[in-house]
């Protein structure tokens, strides 16, 4: 996978608020209600993914089936005073 900010895989993002193309639809959906380690795995169809253009210039190509092994590390905001 592609390395993220903290040098590993890790990939951060603000659900329901990530920049167009950034991750498919579906992670809005697949993702909502996750609780810190959890695991998912989502296969996300074309429809719900990048569609009949995809993504060519990240290797993504048209009408994909994406699969993603996702964990959540860690989530803004856990463990500040209230």
């Amino acid at each position: 996978g592609q390395v993220g900010r903290g040098g590993d895989s890790t990939t951060f993002f603000v659900l329901g608020k990530q920049p167009v193309g950034q991750f498919p639809p579906a992670w809005d959906v697949g993702l909502t209600g996750m609780c810190v380690g959890e695991q998912r795995t989502l296969v996300v169809p074309p429809e719900l993914g990048y569609g009949s253009k995809g993504i060519p210039k990240r290797g993504i190509p048209p009408d994909a089936t994406l699969k993603y092994e996702v964990k959540l590390v860690t989530r803004n905001g856990d463990g500040l005073p209230r």
